[in-house]
This record gives structure tokens, C-alpha cells and sequence, in this order.
């Protein structure tokens, strides 16, 4: 269950919050790769959603929503400070998405999930569609999950 001191907040990307957002992702998604987020890796991120768990301290905890078309959106960058893991933050920023995309008219999610995330996805309702592939160096799957409108 996530602490009541946490709000799961949609940001602009001239926020702060979006430069903590970006420290964490470098974090947890690229250092452990040997990489870092580089200009071109956030290009066009103005035009995408940006969901971001905070608590008193600042951003713990991100989600990225990218419009594919009018009915799918990639559900993209999800990350959680390492020691917040485990705690709901992950699948509060999930359902935050969840809730923007169907109030917004989008019937499908998808996402590019590391192999090591599948089972969070899963448990997020999402399902695995299609062979593995390598991206940033991981072997990743593509999932997808329906959207529902909250009647059905």
C-alpha cells in the first residue's frame, strides 16, 4: 500500500519536478546500464504525459504516457527509487495512467517492458503479445492491455 505522505501528480516538463523525474530515471533505468539519458532520449517528451509519485522530498517514483494514435498510448519510462520498490508506488503511477487514458478516450495500452519487469506488468493486467527483443541492450516483451471504459 502506498504512504499516505505520497501524491501521484501529473507534471509539465518546465517543472522541477520533471528535472527530479529525469535524475531518476538515470537512476534506475540508464547508470545500471552503463548508460545516461542523452538530449536525443528526451526529445519530444513535452508532448508526452508525465505521471510522478512524490512524497515530502521530492520525486520518487515516475510514469511517461506516449500518444501512439488516437486509441493507444505506450505506457513508457516507468521507474521507482530503488528503495520505494515493492511498496504499491509502481502500480499507483500505473493505474494514475490507466485512469488518464480511459477519461481521455484511449482503449489500448502498450509497452516495451524489461524482462525483469514482466511480472509487475502482469499484475497491472497487462499481457505479453509476440517474440522478445533486445532494446537498450535487455531482452524485453512487448505487452498490451485493454482499456475499459470503468462501466464494463
Amino acid at each position: 500500500m502506498v504512504e499516505k505522505t505520497i501524491s501521484i501528480q501529473l507534471i509539465d516538463t518546465d517543472s522541477f519536478d520533471y528535472e527530479q523525474e529525469k535524475v531518476l530515471r538515470e537512476e534506475i533505468l540508464r547508470i545500471p546500464l552503463g548508460m545516461h539519458l542523452r538530449p536525443q532520449d528526451i526529445e519530444g517528451e513535452e508532448e508526452q504525459i508525465h505521471f510522478v509519485a512524490r512524497n515530502d522530498r521530492g520525486v520518487i517514483g515516475c510514469l511517461l504516457l506516449q500518444v501512439i494514435n488516437a486509441q493507444t498510448l505506450k505506457f513508457r519510462q516507468a521507474a521507482v527509487e530503488e528503495k520505494r520498490q515493492r511498496q504499491g508506488i509502481g502500480r499507483a503511477l500505473v493505474d494514475a495512467g490507466m485512469e488518464w487514458a480511459r477519461a481521455n478516450g484511449f482503449t489500448r495500452a502498450i509497452a516495451h517492458v524489461r524482462y525483469y519487469a514482466r511480472p509487475f506488468w502482469e499484475q497491472s493486467g497487462f499481457r505479453v503479445e509476440g517474440d522478445t527483443f533486445e532494446e537498450v541492450g535487455l531482452k524485453h516483451f512487448f505487452m498490451t492491455r485493454e482499456i475499459k471504459k470503468e462501466d464494463e
